[in-house]
C-alpha cells in the first residue's frame, strides 16, 4: 500500500496511487468534514457523508433511538393531569395513589 494512504471509513483500501487518484476524480475529490457524532475532522469522498467511521454512525443511531424512546415515555396522568416519565409504554397514571383513586372513582361511578 502506498505511504500515506489508509483504509477510509467505507472500508475501501486504494491499491495504487492511480487507483486513489481515480477514485478522487470520480467523486469530486476528498472533502474535509467534521464528524457529526464525535467532532473529529476526516476526509470523505462524498459530500453527504456525516460520520468519520461506522462506529460513530452506529453510536449516533443508538443515541437517536434512545432519545426517541425517552420522548415516547413522557405521559400525562389520566387522573391528575400531571406530566410524568413512564417506566412502561402502557402506563396511565403517575403514581399508585392516582391509579387507586381513578379505579375507585370508576368503580364507584358505575
Amino acid at each position: 500500500m502506498p505511504v500515506g494512504l489508509r483504509k477510509d471509513s467505507d472500508g475501501y483500501v486504494p491499491r495504487t496511487e492511480e487507483d486513489y487518484e481515480r477514485r478522487s476524480d470520480i467523486s469530486g475529490g476528498p472533502y474535509k468534514k467534521e464528524c457529526a457524532f464525535c467532532g473529529e475532522m476526516f476526509y470523505a469522498y462524498y459530500p453527504t457523508r456525516k460520520y468519520c467511521s461506522y462506529r460513530c454512525k452506529n453510536d449516533a443511531y443508538i443515541e437517536r433511538r434512545r432519545q426517541r424512546k425517552k420522548e415516547a415515555r413522557k405521559k400525562t396522568c389520566q387522573y391528575c393531569g400531571e406530566e410524568f416519565q413512564a417506566g412502561r409504554v402502557d402506563a396511565k397514571y403517575c403514581s399508585s395513589k392516582c391509579r387507586v383513586y381513578a379505579w375507585r372513582n370508576d368503580v364507584g361511578g358505575e
